[in-house]
């Protein structure tokens, strides 16, 4: 007897990153809106954009291309913010520069195919798979994965400071 294996469908949210396509988990969205003013973090970690103002909370702003490594971009004039909730003990929200928000859609979860081997595997910590939609190719990342727990601690120690 075959044994049936149960796939099921799930949303996620596509974002453009320096012509890249990346996309997230929907679970892990909490809000996306234009970047705007960000306050600076003295001698930080060098992807650390600045600080927010998240409906009363004070949330770091991730710079993309500096965290995953990308050097040949032109910064778009109106960059978004996607911000995101993850499963940590101390920074739970922190928000994502990016160059725009795409869609919201659902895929299901047997087309989401492993990462082809790269050499740069530090760099793909937080791409969980490749996903085929509308004939393009986007970078699934998991959000829990894209800071690392030590970055977060000296995050949570720069906005003590």
């Amino acid at each position: 007897m075959e044994q049936e294996v149960q796939q099921e469908n799930k949303t996620f949210v596509s974002f453009k990153i320096a012509g890249e396509y990346f996309a997230v988990d929907v679970k892990n969205v909490v809000h996306i809106m234009e970047a705007s003013d960000f306050t600076k973090i003295p001698q930080s970690i060098p992807f650390v954009k600045g600080l927010i103002n998240f409906n009363g909370q004070v949330i770091p702003v991730i710079d993309t291309y500096i965290k995953f490594g990308i050097t040949d971009y032109t910064p778009v004039k109106r960059p978004m913010i996607i911000v995101l909730e993850v499963k940590s003990e101390s920074e739970k929200l922190f928000g994502i520069l990016v160059d725009k928000a795409d869609t919201v859609f659902e895929i299901n979860s047997a087309e989401i195919k492993p990462l082809p081997v790269t050499n740069k595997k530090e760099k793909t910590g937080s791409v969980k798979g490749v996903i085929q939609e509308n004939g393009r190719f986007l970078l699934l990342l998991d959000a829990d994965k894209i800071l690392e727990t030590e970055e977060i601690e000296k995050i949570k120690t720069e906005k003590k400071s």
